[in-house]
């Protein structure tokens, strides 16, 4: 039932949102393998457990971005970019696209720079170590 649920997000999110399908799909499988690595599986034997897992969401996923890649896009994605594989061939178009994922959002960002405050930096320095603390404290192996 856990399965058939993920599996219809996945599909859901990925229909939505290709971009982030590309992105977090890699990332899905080291959270699987993450997890049974925690439980204390070799790490082959994890690296075969967390594939046979995410073999169903790549038999799902990939139809579904090829679709999306070779139809129109309408919505919101309207003339964002070109339809067709052709389109990851266009060393240009890639690039720009590269730079709006990597840079855009810190362009965007750049004009708020001047509302930075001390207190903004004290808690954000703040807010790093308390997250790296945790996550230490979630280990394995770790008292």
């Amino acid at each position: 039932m856990k399965l058939a649920l993920a599996l219809i997000t996945g599909g859901i999110g990925e229909y939505v949102f290709i971009e982030g399908v590309i992105a977090f799909e890699p990332g899905r499988f080291f959270l699987l393998w993450s997890a049974r690595r925690r439980l204390g599986i070799p790490p082959f034997a994890a690296v075969k457990q967390a594939c046979v897992t995410w073999i169903p969401f790549i038999a799902i996923m990939v139809p579904l971005i090829v679709y999306k890649l070779l139809l129109k896009p309408y919505g919101v994605y309207t003339g964002m970019y070109p339809t067709g594989f052709e389109h990851f061939a266009n060393w240009q178009a890639a690039y720009a696209m590269f730079d709006l994922l990597t840079l855009g959002h810190w362009r965007l960002l750049q004009g708020f720079a001047a509302h930075v405050t001390p207190t903004t930096a004290v808690l954000a320095i703040t807010a790093g170590v308390v997250t790296f603390l945790a996550y230490r404290k979630c280990e394995p192996g770790h008292t």
